[in-house]
């Protein structure tokens, strides 16, 4: 004759996997958090390298960082050059400043770029030579 399971281990076996669960979310949103940190570093470092290299051909650049999006502007007309979203819900920050705008010049150079970029209680630092575009820091 098979024996089934019981009322009482049945419900055991739903709470222990209710327990693994609650355990295992914190950790596991985490790590979606420090992807979209990831991500959005990636797009700023995109986007300087391409300013770089757009800078290069004389004209000075502007890139305009703020309310999820980096964008790359005209030094000269102050028209729009790129667009690029940063993900949801990240902030960019640079010396308290919830705008960062940094200028490049004819040759390519800049200003050492020294940001934080935040979601929630979770951050991560990102340093960029002004000089060579290397990024020099990049903390999770």
């Amino acid at each position: 004759m098979r024996r089934a399971f019981t009322l009482i281990e049945t419900l055991a076996v739903v709470v222990l996997m209710a327990l693994a669960a609650a355990t295992l979310a914190p950790v596991l949103g985490r790590g979606g958090t420090k992807a979209k940190l990831g991500e959005a570093a990636s797009v700023i470092r995109e986007l300087d390298r391409t300013a770089r290299l757009l800078a290069r051909g004389g004209e000075p650049l502007v890139v305009l960082i703020e309310r999820g999006r980096a964008e790359l502007v005209d030094g000269r007309t102050g028209s729009s050059l790129a667009i690029r979203e940063l993900p949801s819900s990240v902030e960019c920050e640079s010396d308290d400043d919830k705008r960062v705008t940094y200028r490049i010049g004819g040759d390519g150079a800049s200003e050492d770029l020294d940001l934080t970029l935040r979601i929630g209680q979770h951050a991560r630092r990102v340093r960029i030579s002004g000089l060579t575009g290397a990024t020099i820091g990049d903390t999770p």
